[in-house]
């Protein structure tokens, strides 16, 4: 799992009882500009299901970057839950276009 936050002080204890590695990063831009980072060498592996839920522009490159390497649709889940600049974006945006 990718979480995006601010900072180090952001990162809260995630407690699953999946096992489940969660890799903190860090914003160094916009959002989503280091999960797109991050998804770029899990691009391609097969029998992977992508879940995705963040700012929607984001999720719209990061789906893109997915489908683009050659990653079935069925695998790839997307939900862009707000818009930057844009109050009361749905959070059903699905990120499909």
């Amino acid at each position: 799992m990718h979480a995006e936050v601010t900072n180090a002080s952001d990162e809260l204890p995630l407690p699953t009882p999946a096992e489940a590695t969660i890799t903190w990063h860090h914003r160094t831009g916009g959002f989503g500009d280091v999960l797109v980072d991050a998804v770029v060498p899990a691009a391609g592996r097969s029998g992977t299901h992508y879940w995705i839920a963040t700012e929607a522009g984001a999720v719209r490159r990061i789906r893109r970057l997915l489908l683009d390497s050659g990653i079935d649709g069925q695998s790839v889940t997307t939900r862009g839950y707000w818009r930057i600049g844009e109050a009361n974006h749905p959070d059903h945006d699905y990120g499909d276009d």
